[in-house]
Order: structure tokens, then C-alpha cells, then sequence
């Protein structure tokens, strides 16, 4: 069962993966002819950000007690800008 759920945990990581990656490309398309409809979703995406940003971080720092390194790495970043990051996240969360 933990596998099963791991595979469809990996499955949706590479769908959303992919969304972003489609993303820039969509809202560039968009930006000289419909201006508006890029600035609705980028409201959108800031109040996706602010909802699941903080909650995320809390579960890795402390139900999860991941490293800062393994954060890091998994996100691609130095420690420093990590920690950085993270922070920004509890101050949302305020």
C-alpha cells in the first residue's frame, strides 16, 4: 500500500512538474492580448502559494523533521536561500 501511494505521490509530482514548466510558456502567450486573464492568475497563483506554502513547510520542518540539506537538495537550492525560503513561508503563515 505505501508503495502504491508513493508511485501516485511520484505520478502527481511529474504532473504538476510538468504544469509548471507549461505555465511561463502559457501566461507569456497571454500577456500582450489578454492581460487581464495573466493577472487573474497570478492572483490566483499567489494565493495558491500563501494557502499550501506554509502548510508544506510546516510538515517538512516540523511534523517531518527533514533536514535543512535534504530540503535543499530537493528543492535546488543553497541551505542559505532554503532557510530563506522557509522563513518566508512561516511569516505567511502568521
Amino acid at each position: 500500500m505505501a508503495g502504491q501511494r508513493r508511485n501516485a505521490e511520484s505520478a502527481h509530482g511529474a504532473e504538476l512538474t510538468a504544469l509548471l514548466r507549461r505555465l511561463p510558456l502559457l501566461l507569456d502567450e497571454l500577456i500582450d492580448d489578454e492581460p487581464l486573464a495573466v493577472l487573474r492568475a497570478v492572483g490566483a497563483l499567489e494565493a495558491i502559494v500563501a494557502d499550501a506554502g506554509p502548510v508544506a513547510a510546516r510538515i517538512v520542518t516540523r511534523r517531518d523533521r527533514t533536514d535543512l540539506s535534504r530540503i535543499a537538495e530537493a528543492l535546488g537550492m543553497t541551505q542559505q536561500a532554503t532557510d530563506t525560503r522557509l522563513s518566508h513561508y512561516t511569516y505567511l503563515d502568521l
